[in-house]
Formats: structure tokens, C-alpha cells, sequence
């Protein structure tokens, strides 16, 4: 397949919301990362900064087309303390060495957003 596909993990909805713009303006598929394990309350977000500040690769369920059948990925997800959101680090950890080639989106309230791009080429590996 010669295509693009959009890839995203939110967990306010902004990135959700951003994903949905840009697949429907260009009427590309999505692809959703999910937590395996709710992520809510207080000790949700102490988890969004644990898994950042540690680099851990949280438990996923994928929801989308196998991103391997795609000319090009596009990554949607929010910046954690200055990191890749846990769960975008656990589906490129599983996925990534079979995306060819991906453009990042990352949102966030401040910056981080350079090690976020470097961390995803890092697991991809390319």
C-alpha cells in the first residue's frame, strides 16, 4: 500500500481531536494506541510522569491498520516532562522497526518536543 496513515495516542482528547482533523482533511486512516490499564485521577497522571521521567514502555492495545502496510506513519501524541508519551514509546518499542518512514506531531504546553522526534528515531531506528 502507497499511503499515510495517522497514528495517535491522547489522553486529554487534544490529540485525538488533532489526529481526526488532520486524517479527515486528507481522508486518511487512523490508527489508535490505547492504555491496557485506566489511567484517571491523580495516580493517572502520576503515571504519565513516572512513565515519562523513566522512559517505561506502559502495557497497549492498538486499535488500526498494521502501520507495515504504510509509505509513511504519522505520530500524534502529547509531551510528557519533557519525553514521548509512555504509550507512543511502547508502540514504536513493538512497531516501530516497520514504518519506512513517519513525520511526529507532538503537543504540548511548553517544550520538549525535540527529544520526543529524537526518541521516536531512536526506536524506529532510523
Amino acid at each position: 500500500m502507497d499511503s499515510i496513515l495517522v497514528v495517535f495516542y491522547s489522553y486529554t482528547g487534544v490529540s485525538r481531536r488533532a489526529a481526526q482533523l488532520i486524517a479527515a482533511h486528507y481522508d486518511w486512516p487512523m490508527g489508535e494506541i490505547r492504555d491496557a490499564r485506566l489511567r484517571a485521577g491523580f495516580l493517572g497522571g502520576l503515571r504519565c510522569l513516572l512513565d515519562s521521567l523513566f522512559r517505561r514502555r506502559p502495557a497497549i492495545r492498538y486499535e488500526g491498520p498494521d502501520p507495515a502496510g504504510f509509505r509513511t506513519v504519522i505520530l500524534i501524541s502529547p509531551i510528557w516532562a519533557y519525553r514521548m508519551a509512555g504509550p507512543m514509546r511502547s508502540f514504536l518499542a513493538e512497531r516501530g522497526a516497520r514504518i519506512r518512514r513517519f513525520a511526529q506531531v507532538t503537543l504540548m504546553n511548553a517544550v520538549g518536543s525535540s527529544q520526543a522526534v529524537v526518541e521516536a528515531q531512536q526506536l524506529i531506528g532510523h
